[in-house]
């Protein structure tokens, strides 16, 4: 039984109760005038009354939500067949606002049939956004491809970063690019203690709760555009696809300078170097001379 009939069925029940108690009130006052009677007879008539209230206003979204479906059917867009308006809703869908929760959701939110859509397509669920308790309907609807997370700086609790590492580690195998406004030594460590053999695009911003850390870019092999607070570790025998490399050096994490020769060794195919050197704590936050350099003109 659908929708629309389960609310005509709620407001005929509720109707003919009203009725019979209405009927039956009548009978009682015949009998009986005691006031003790007289109010439990009301109170149950309100509670009647207050039931078949809801069943109307359910009945009533229920009809308004129909009229829109009917009214959206007659719409040009809606003519279009299901993969052609998934290839425009998907041209539409700005990517790069969809670190935002809702971004995913007011697209949806449009119409019914966009909602289909969009519920059928994996390509618009690629993008991993938390809160976590949606984040396993994400992965699994988008099936078997490539995933991009955004990890916001506000999402730091223990049972996050629990969360967090399980989620890293079980998908190593598919993230295409990994952006975390901030870090904390759960994230850091699930993240050099993973192997990323699709990722190309990896974003870290502040440090946090942690020193004298490590990411070997030996873990990421085709990595190409990284933006990190540290000096990345890279072995001297292997070859890193690195393309973009921007380093804003934080005090709150200690970086060698033997990474760095390593690094620039090690990167045949870095097109732009950036680095941003901040100075200790005491004289936070001046920052050296930021440069960006175009190579090969090292």
């Amino acid at each position: 039984m659908d929708e629309r009939a389960l609310s005509a069925a709620a407001v005929n029940e509720a109707f003919s109760a009203l009725v019979g108690a209405l009927e039956q009130n009548s009978k009682d006052e015949a009998t009986s005038l005691n006031p003790e009677s007289m109010m439990s007879r009301l109170d149950i008539l309100a509670e009647r009354l207050e039931v078949m209230d809801e069943a109307i206003q359910l009945a009533m979204r229920t009809r308004a939500t129909l009229l829109r479906r009917q009214r959206n059917a007659l719409l040009p867009i809606s003519q279009l067949p299901s993969e052609l308006l998934s290839s425009i809703l998907l041209h539409s869908f700005d990517r790069t606002e969809s670190h935002k929760v809702n971004a995913l959701q007011n697209l949806a939110q449009v119409a019914w049939r966009w909602w289909q859509a969009i519920k059928a397509d994996p390509e618009f669920w690629q993008d991993i956004v938390p809160p976590l308790k949606s984040v396993g309907l994400q992965i699994r609807k988008a099936m078997a491809l490539p995933l991009h997370l955004s990890w916001r700086a506000d999402m730091h609790s223990a049972d996050n970063e629990d969360s967090f590492q399980r989620m890293i580690q079980t998908h190593a195998e598919r993230w295409m690019s990994i952006t975390l406004g901030s870090s904390t030594k759960g994230a850091l460590e699930a993240l050099c203690a993973t192997h990323f053999p699709r990722l190309v695009y990896l974003k870290i911003g502040e440090v946090i709760e942690l020193r004298n850390w490590e990411l070997n870019l030996s873990q990421c092999p085709n990595l190409k555009d990284a933006y990190l607070p540290i000096i990345p570790y890279i072995s001297p025998s292997t070859a890193s696809n690195l393309r973009t490399l921007h380093l804003d050096l934080n005090w709150n994490a200690s970086s060698s300078s033997r990474n760095l020769k390593y690094l620039l060794l090690s990167t045949p195919k870095l097109v732009e170097f950036k680095i941003r050197d901040f100075l200790d704590e005491r004289n936070a936050p001046s920052s050296r001379y930021t440069q960006i350099i175009n190579l090969p003109m090292l």
